[in-house]
């Protein structure tokens, strides 16, 4: 497994200097985006980087994140999105998920499923914490 921690920002501008983590391994490739906008994929358009089989929604999935060129680069398997339950900002933006499901990429949310864990044997396994520790609260 090679892990690869980096930045594409040239500055200090907020979610854009934001750290990102590129893993792969023999047949696996996950891109851990943080809080990275508009900006940032951008600039990532100019790497070479391969299809990812997982991917942190960039910016809680909001509309200045997860671009139709960023997306289609990735061509991502499997797409977490870190939201809060009825949050604020109504994250996911409902035209970023169009996009999603438009390529084809499952689309997780933590609003929706709590913790989401993944496990990469011979394929990739998702398990959710509410399923594996069912509580009243949750139905």
């Amino acid at each position: 497994m090679t892990f690869k921690l980096f930045s594409v920002a040239d500055t200090t501008d907020g979610n854009n200097s934001s750290c990102l983590l590129h893993i792969s391994g023999p047949g696996l490739n996950v891109l851990l985006t943080g809080d990275i906008e508009v900006a940032s994929e951008t600039a990532l358009l100019g790497w070479a980087l391969p299809q990812m089989d997982l991917v942190s929604a960039p910016h809680h999935d909001s509309a200045s994140s997860s671009t139709s060129a960023f997306l289609n680069m990735l061509r991502p398997g499997l797409a977490i999105v870190s939201a809060g339950y009825k949050n604020r900002f109504h994250h996911p933006d409902y035209l970023v998920m169009k996009r999603y499901r438009k390529r084809n990429s499952r689309v997780l949310n933590t609003a929706d499923h709590g913790s989401v864990s993944v496990y990469f044997d011979d394929r990739l396994t998702v398990r959710f914490a509410r399923e594996m520790h069912p509580r009243l609260w949750y139905e």
